[in-house]
């Protein structure tokens, strides 16, 4: 007759999963990430940054494959199934994403992002079945990775960081041109307003009834001289 210490250590029961250094890693990467850039701004903390950021997802991988406990097709499935995301998604990113930081704008990010979703959904399911803690975390990797294909980059700010924009909002220079076009318009049509304004009184336009809305003298604008000179 088997003893319960026996029985719990038998190799059909699933272990517990061993959290704490993924916990322990995740939050030291995030505070190199973003923690401690947004507290000393500077060139050596935005170095810090890459490094733990990048550092933290090895890390984050060395303790999922051979330190967390997991069944081993969990365990090396999982690393596969972010590695092959993180793929696709560079396939699928905006060009300003793709292209950004010398191509590595996306790893720089999503490693982070990746890495937290792994711990968090492994932490968050620690206590169900081996399946349901399994489509959880393969589902943690999809939108984590996924999410990028979503946004933009319009720019790196003086800090270093990344401007992030949905991908399907405007740029800074499509809001641009629009606002200069519209100003055009205006423009173009204030001589023709002058010429009608000429028209209706029969005499040459004073001071403050100027059709396009401009003082004169001394410059009249393009519509009001030509009206003026006939």
């Amino acid at each position: 007759m088997q003893t319960s210490q026996e029985y719990n250590s038998s190799p059909s029961e699933p272990k517990e999963l061993r959290l704490w250094p993924g916990v322990a890693t995740v939050s030291v990467q995030w505070l190199c990430w973003i923690a401690l850039p947004l507290a000393v701004p500077g060139p050596v903390t935005g170095f810090i940054a890459v490094i733990g950021g990048l550092a933290g997802g090895l890390a984050i991988a060395v303790w999922w494959a051979f330190l967390s406990r997991a069944p081993r097709s969990d365990r090396f499935g999982i690393i596969a199934l972010a590695a092959v995301t993180l793929f696709v998604a560079s396939r699928l990113v905006d060009e300003s994403i793709a292209s950004g930081m010398m191509g590595l704008l996306l790893p720089l990010y999503a490693v982070p992002v990746a890495s937290l979703a792994i711990v968090a959904s492994a932490a968050g399911t620690r206590r169900m079945a081996v399946r349901t803690r399994r489509a959880a975390m393969a589902v943690a990797i999809l939108l984590s990775c996924g999410v990028w294909t979503l946004l933009r980059s319009d720019g790196i700010t003086g800090a270093g960081a990344a401007e992030l924009r949905w991908r399907w909002t405007k740029t800074a220079e499509q809001r641009f041109l629009e606002t200069k076009g519209d100003e055009l318009g205006r423009m173009e049509s204030r001589p023709a307003e002058c010429r009608q304004a000429r028209n209706v009184t029969g005499t040459p336009l004073s001071r403050r009834n100027c059709g396009c809305g401009r003082v004169w003298p001394p410059s009249p604008c393009n519509g009001c001289a030509g009206s003026l000179s006939r």
